[in-house]
């Protein structure tokens, strides 16, 4: 009987051991390679499970010192397998020589090789290694969950003409706080859902050798921004490392935002960009670029002539008062001082002098008037300046520096 039940517990406990890994938390960080610390990898694989319980893609990375002599897509074929898992997902694999992203199941659907392209490209914005991957598991993260969220049957290249390819803001500089760019990227797509129109934000630590027009529209067409058969968006950058920034616009946002628009649209962010005050400028120019777009749509877009001014404080009006006043005052008071000489007569007549005026001839002679008018030339500034991305894309767009 002892024996017997002795090989119960025995089986019990085998089952138990085996069902260990199955209960075990899904991993999906791996760093063959030590070359982060517990806290960050526990950090990084808290927010991929957060992604995989939102969509049910696991987004995993391994961090490898080589592939052992196998090919790097095979490397990252085996690692998915083997440490992931999930039937649909990605596996970004990095070594000293080399990335690979790998796609599982519906991520084909998800990502195209130029979106594959374009997140790694994306996530290298960061010099922190950190930085890097929870940028990659946020960026896939959210081209997933808008896959989902339009039912899982858009494919990848309906997905980039939606503008679905990258997320509206864009802190690659870390210019705002967790809570400060949620509450951001929520309103930037309201404002792109309500206008039919992407409206983002994006900030960079260096251009890379690029003129800061010349990244921001590399970045509107490779990131896929823009809605609509015209990709009709805005985009903002904003590059600490040269202190420049620079909107780049396109499709119906071209027209929106004319040449004078724009210098007005910057003037009302421009200063807090300045004084570091960045989720102040970044929400003034959310704001108003949905200004913008109603009244291009319900009129015509904003030129000098029509741009919003800006009411008149009620404190000039006894300002301007006390000042009139005070220079009636002492204009009539100087002419008063100049008569000193002359005194109140009874009559009008009195003040000529007897024999001071004696007119003999008088008579007016008219010779010719001829007034030749011709209008002066206007520069109009209800036009859009247009210039050509190094993809061939037709971008309107202003820089300067703050």
């Amino acid at each position: 009987m002892k024996r017997k039940l002795f090989a119960i517990l025995l089986a019990l406990a085998l089952c138990t051991l085996l069902a260990l890994p199955a209960l075990a938390d899904r991993g999906y960080a791996f760093d063959s390679a030590n070359q982060m610390d517990e806290d960050q990898l526990s950090s990084l694989n808290d927010q991929a499970e957060q992604v995989f319980q939102q969509t049910g893609f696991a987004v995993c990375f391994e961090l490898a010192d080589d592939t052992g002599g196998q090919n790097i897509d095979q490397f990252a074929a085996q690692a998915y397998g083997s440490l992931c898992g999930a039937a649909d997902g990605t596996m970004l694999v990095l070594t000293h020589q080399d990335a690979c992203l790998y796609l599982s199941g519906s991520a084909e659907q998800v990502f195209s090789e130029d979106d594959k392209a374009a997140l790694i490209d994306s996530m290298f914005t960061h010099d922190d290694l950190y930085d890097v991957l929870a940028a990659y598991i946020s960026e896939a993260g959210e081209k997933i969950a808008r896959y989902k969220a339009a039912g899982g049957s858009l494919t990848a290249t309906a997905l980039s003409s939606q503008g679905a390819a990258a997320a509206l803001m864009q802190d690659g500089a870390g210019l705002l706080s967790a809570d400060q760019a949620a509450v951001l990227e929520t309103k930037l797509e309201d404002v792109s859902q309500r206008q039919q129109c992407d409206v983002a934000v994006v900030t960079v630590d260096s251009l890379e050798g690029k003129t800061a027009t010349e990244y921001a529209d590399d970045f509107f067409d490779s990131n896929g921004y823009g809605q609509g058969e015209n990709r009709d968006g805005i985009l903002l950058l904003v590059a600490m490392g040269d202190r420049d920034w620079a909107i780049s616009t396109h499709g119906y946002c071209i027209d929106a935002f004319t040449d004078a628009g724009q210098k007005y649209l910057v003037s009302q962010f421009k200063s807090d960009l300045s004084d570091g005050n960045y989720a102040a400028a970044f929400n003034t120019f959310a704001s108003q670029c949905d200004d913008f777009l109603t009244h291009a749509k319900n009129g015509q877009p904003y030129t000098s002539k029509t741009l919003p001014k800006a009411p008149l404080s009620g404190i000039w009006f006894p300002i301007a008062l006390a000042v009139g006043l005070l220079a009636g005052f002492i204009g009539t008071g100087v002419m008063k001082s100049d008569l000193k000489t002359v005194h109140r007569q009874a009559a009008a007549n009195s003040y000529v002098r007897a024999g001071s005026m004696n007119l003999s001839l008088q008579q007016d002679t008219f010779l010719y008037n001829q007034v030749t008018r011709a209008a002066k030339p206007q520069k109009s500034d209800s036009d859009s300046s247009t210039h050509t991305s190094s993809s061939g894309e037709s971008h309107g767009g202003s820089s300067g520096g703050f």
